[in-house]
């Protein structure tokens, strides 16, 4: 017992074990599942880091459902009868206030990280677009993010660069049974709102609708006063400074400027 506070493994534990419950609440925010499938869901998202057992899993949900964070239902799924699990709107409310907890305290290790190893900053950020896709078309809101994203996620690698830092861009496409994730950036799997003070709401979104043939309303985003359909380049910016640790983008060093002029105010 003496050595345990030595060990790696007891750490890892102690984290996934922390975790497990804010990982289930973040899968079924996305779509009712049953119970394996949460688990695979949670094993492909962190790259294999966290997949909880039936032990530990059932449990969780049992705690939530006596909540009424989730309900359950019995389905027949490929033949097999199966309990599905399905967020209830105290449940997301319960996401929402988890995820902002998280987050304050992901930043706060960061920072612990970068003064235990000399002032270095997290050297990689990952930002993941995911949006609407039919038969390669997309919606107008999502095509003015993507093209203030990809303008930014440049403008960033060359501002970054001679600090060592890379920023790593994906697109996750989504059919027209995920329209309410559509149009979302994630730095770091975590979702952009939940590191700045922006709102999500939505409304009646005719690209959208055309494409689908059916009315459908989609997101819309709060920032700095202002409702946006996109999500503005400006927003997209901060995050990633705050997520890098870098609370001032001004600190970033002379030479760097986001278009690579010498202007210091073209940006």
């Amino acid at each position: 017992m003496s050595n345990t506070y030595l060990s790696k493994e007891y750490w890892n534990g102690l984290i996934k074990m922390s975790l497990s419950k804010l990982l289930i609440l973040r899968i079924l925010y996305e779509e009712p599942l049953h119970g394996y499938e949460i688990s695979k869901r949670i094993f492909h998202m962190t790259n294999g880091c966290c997949a909880p057992t039936e032990g530990a899993l059932y449990p969780v949900l049992r705690e939530f459902e006596e909540g009424k964070y989730v309900s359950r239902e019995s389905l027949t799924i490929v033949g097999r009868q199966r309990k599905v699990y399905t967020l209830t709107e105290k449940g997301k409310e319960a996401y929402r206030i988890a995820i902002e907890s998280w987050q304050e305290t992901a930043l706060v290790l960061l920072q612990a990280g970068k003064e235990l190893k000399g002032g270095q900053k997290l050297k990689t950020l990952k930002i993941e677009w995911k949006h609407l896709d039919v038969e390669g078309e997309t919606c107008d809101r999502c095509y003015d993010t993507g093209e203030n994203l990809n303008q930014e996620v440049k403008r960033l690698n060359r501002a970054l660069q001679s600090n060592g830092i890379t920023i790593e861009l994906t697109e996750t496409k989504l059919d027209d049974t995920k329209i309410p994730q559509s149009n979302t950036i994630l730095f770091n799997g975590v979702p952009i709102e939940n590191i700045l003070d922006i709102k999500i709401s939505e409304n009646y979104c005719d690209s959208c609708s055309n494409l689908l043939g059916t009315e459908t309303y989609c997101r819309t985003v709060m920032f700095e006063g202002n409702e946006y359909e996109e999500i503005p380049a400006k927003a997209i910016r901060q995050a990633a400074f705050k997520v890098l640790g870098i609370e001032d983008e001004k600190k970033v060093p002379a030479g760097n400027s986001c278009c690579g002029c010498s202007s210091s105010s073209c940006c």
